[in-house]
């Protein structure tokens, strides 16, 4: 459940900062979260009998699944180094640490990264 509502408070709350998405593209975690959303809706559009198959959109899937810890790290990181400045940045952080969980918990189980086609 935390990794969810980390990738949830990752896609909304910059919006909500900012106001509006250019100033979202600034952020790591919502570009990772971004990417990880759209490779999953390419997952979605195609037929279900493709699913086990290396496809475009499962390739999609995996890179955006690599790079989401990336992203997380780096979240994590710019707000360790941002410490104190503003109240926001202990909800960043959390939301980072939570992701990085979950993805240890999938990744102790074989399941991370997210390729369709091992399954």
């Amino acid at each position: 459940g935390g990794g969810g509502l980390a990738l949830l408070y990752f896609l909304l709350a910059p919006l909500w900062r900012r106001r509006n998405v250019r100033g979202a593209w600034r952020e790591p975690g919502f570009v990772v979260a971004l990417a990880l959303l759209l490779a999953l809706g390419a997952l979605a559009l195609q037929p279900w009998q493709r699913l086990g198959d290396p496809t475009a959109a499962s390739m999609m899937l995996a890179l955006a699944s690599l790079a989401l810890p990336l992203g997380a790290l780096w979240e994590a990181v710019r707000m360790v180094r941002q410490r104190g400045k503003s109240g926001a940045s202990h909800g960043r952080l959390s939301a980072a640490l939570a992701l990085l969980a979950f993805i240890g918990l999938l990744a102790a189980f074989d399941l991370w990264p997210i390729a369709t086609w091992r399954f």
